[in-house]
């Protein structure tokens, strides 16, 4: 009698160890084909929030030395030379950088000493780094024709990067693009550049660049100040290598300011120069580099980055910082050299 109690007890037990078994097994299952874990801070994005914040910084371009260095060390991955600034780009609400060349498969090598054309593939590292809008309006616009400045306009707008200064057509180089804050909040930007001009100027259906001209930016930027609260205009301007801004600088960014906007970004050096606070806004002059392969001097090897504060429909702080290109092209800030 004892004998069979034993057994009977034993059996029993092993029938409970392996429901426990079976339902542990079971739960797990169930936990790793549940719907994935939606972080709060993420949540919180999408909601109203007291202020945004919009990151600036200077020429990216993606070509020459820096594509080789992606396929010589970074096994031709383009989220190489973004990776030591990614993870704090991705916190701003809006990252904009200058489109130091074009993005295309189709054109022609226009010849000149310094012709720009990225591999389809870098568009990967923009969209890793979480950059939102960018600049074409440069004086390398036209490297690889007008067919490849549109092309690249078109590839951009298809993973929802936005783009200024440059178009398919006239009104599109010279349409701003607007970004919407979860508050309401809306913010404008126009892009523009004095190289090509006046011959480089988009018309009714051809490729090229925005408007140049005194006029045309007053009344462009008069038009977007009617429907956003905050107006950003990107320049590529100056004198390369200068460390301060010159004299027609300082008179177009001035004269901007007045008629409405609330920050310049200036680049084009491949050198950062100063920032002003004028009339209730800010210009930065020149960001200098943020990506480029200009290895032979300290200078260009840095540039400036600038963090605006957008709050009650209002810039109400620019902030800067240093940003430092290391032997692989590759930018970092100070606190991680």
């Amino acid at each position: 009698m004892s004998m069979q109690f034993s057994r009977m007890t034993l059996l029993l037990l092993l029938l409970l160890v392996s429901g426990v078994v079976l339902l542990f097994v079971s739960f797990s299952g169930l936990r790793q084909h549940a719907a994935p874990f939606v972080d709060e801070q993420y949540q919180q994005e999408a909601l109203p929030r007291d202020s945004y914040t919009m990151f600036f910084a200077g020429d990216v371009m993606l070509d020459r030395g820096v594509a080789l260095y992606v396929a010589r060390y970074g096994n031709d991955d383009w989220r190489f030379p973004w990776r030591l600034v990614a993870d704090r780009l991705r916190l701003f609400d809006i990252v904009f950088v200058n489109h130091e060349g074009v993005m295309s498969a189709v054109g022609q090598d226009a010849g000149g000493v310094h012709s720009f054309n990225f591999p389809i593939a870098a568009l990967d590292g923009l969209l890793f780094a979480g950059v939102d809008v960018v600049s074409l309006a440069n004086n390398h616009s036209f490297d690889w024709g007008a067919a490849a400045l549109c092309d690249t306009a078109r590839r951009l707008h298809a993973h929802n990067i936005g783009t200024v200064g440059a178009g398919c057509s006239y009104d599109e180089a010279n349409a701003p693009h607007i970004h919407s804050f979860a508050d309401g909040t809306n913010v404008g930007f126009l892009g523009y550049t004095p190289f090509y001009h006046p011959y480089g100027v988009a018309r009714d259906s051809f490729p090229g660049l925005s408007e140049y001209t005194p006029v045309a930016m007053r009344q462009r930027i008069a038009a977007l100040r009617e429907q956003v609260d905050v107006v950003v205009v990107s320049l590529h301007w100056g004198e390369e290598y200068q460390p301060r801004s010159n004299a027609e600088q300082q008179r177009v960014g001035r004269m901007l300011i007045d008629a409405g906007v609330d920050i310049v970004v200036g680049h084009h050096p491949h050198v950062a120069q100063e920032v002003e606070e004028y009339n209730g806004g800010w210009i930065l002059y020149s960001l200098g580099n943020f990506i480029f392969d200009q290895y032979f001097s300290q200078e260009t090897m840095e540039g400036l980055t600038a963090v605006a504060t957008v709050q009650g429909g209002a810039v109400v702080s620019v902030v800067t910082e240093k940003v430092f290109l290391n032997r692989y092209y590759q930018p970092m800030f100070e606190d991680k050299q």
